[in-house]
């Protein structure tokens, strides 16, 4: 964009300038492919050995990114990221997480992590928000136990509704653990949603 006359270099650009429009078209796809966060490729593949199966979501206009799914793929390979299917173009995360019947969605973006609640997923927000009372994280070698806390805490819970022995304890214990084991799953950009196998 340096070369490019139209853009003033001491100028602060927000989001409706035209010359964020011409700088967007460009580099939209470039800016979805940085580095991996560190321990990504350890956390899924412990996940998927676990038995436990890693999909990764993105609701991105498939029109926009003319070889989104190809550059992907490509991307996850080159960096030894395992995952088990790959979910693009949908309208809506929320109504895929519900339809799919996913048990877990990590996420960086509040809204989704928001409307994965409200359909009964569990949300793991990856970053940190003081506000927010839920699972959270920002380091990748935590997500592993995490998942099975959370998978182990879902188990239990169904263990004692199905013997009769339902706590609302059980259920805020479940939902809202001490904060220092808040965890998040979240792959760059792209959102990991895991399901349990069984």
């Amino acid at each position: 964009m340096n070369d490019n006359p139209n853009i003033d270099k001491n100028k602060q650009y927000v989001w409706g300038n035209p010359e964020l429009s011409i700088f967007w078209k460009i580099y939209r796809e470039k800016m979805a492919f940085g580095k991996v966060k560190p321990g990504v490729k350890d956390a899924l593949s412990k996940l998927m050995n676990e038995n436990f199966e890693v999909d990764l979501l993105l609701a991105r206009p498939l029109e926009k990114y003319v070889s989104l799914k190809r550059r992907l793929v490509e991307y996850f390979e080159l960096n030894g990221i395992k995952y088990n299917y790959m979910n693009l173009g949908f309208h809506s995360k929320k109504e895929f997480l519900e339809e799919h019947k996913y048990d877990i969605l990590i996420d960086n973006d509040m809204r989704y992590v928001k409307e994965a609640g409200e359909v009964g997923v569990i949300p793991i927000l990856f970053g940190r928000d003081a506000n927010y009372k839920g699972y959270q994280t920002d380091n990748w070698d935590e997500i592993p136990l995490l998942v099975s806390e959370i998978i182990d805490a879902k188990k239990r819970w169904y263990f004692e509704i199905q013997k009769g022995k339902f706590y609302f304890m059980n259920l805020e214990k479940y939902t809202f653990r001490h904060e220092s084991i808040f965890y998040l799953i979240k792959l760059f950009y792209y959102i990991a949603a895991v399901k349990a196998k069984n």
